[in-house]
């Protein structure tokens, strides 16, 4: 495998290199998705807010205990789909979509002069 491609499981696509934002933002997206687990990068999985606040109930548990083995799925197949350098923008997230946003806030063109450019 050379330092260009990522393995996400089954899948093979370039890393994220700063350059290649938008074809790498299609095929992640793709590759979250057939995955099940864009909706961890998207933001609608949550975490349970519990009605209890000092005790949660077994369904809440369980559904956290899902949302974070979900988001620790979608974390791992962003970080080892990024070069090191880009790695250096998503150290201190800690969800799929904080990771996510910060990329895509960095590699995606904002306000008119950046849309023209």
């Amino acid at each position: 495998m050379s330092l260009e491609n990522s393995t996400s499981g089954m899948f093979k696509i370039p890393i994220l290199t700063g350059t290649n934002w938008i074809p790498f933002k299609r095929r992640m997206t793709g590759v979250l998705r057939e995955l099940k687990l864009y909706k961890y990068v998207d933001g609608s999985a949550t975490l349970i807010v519990p009605l209890h606040p000092t005790a949660l109930t077994a369904a809440e548990i369980t559904a956290n205990e899902a949302w974070e083995e979900g988001n620790d799925k979608a974390m791992n197949r962003i970080v080892l789909s990024i070069s090191d350098e880009q790695s250096m923008h998503v150290m201190d997230a800690e969800t799929a979509k904080s990771m996510w946003d910060k990329l895509r806030n960095i590699h995606e063109p904002h306000g008119l002069l950046g849309i023209l450019a």
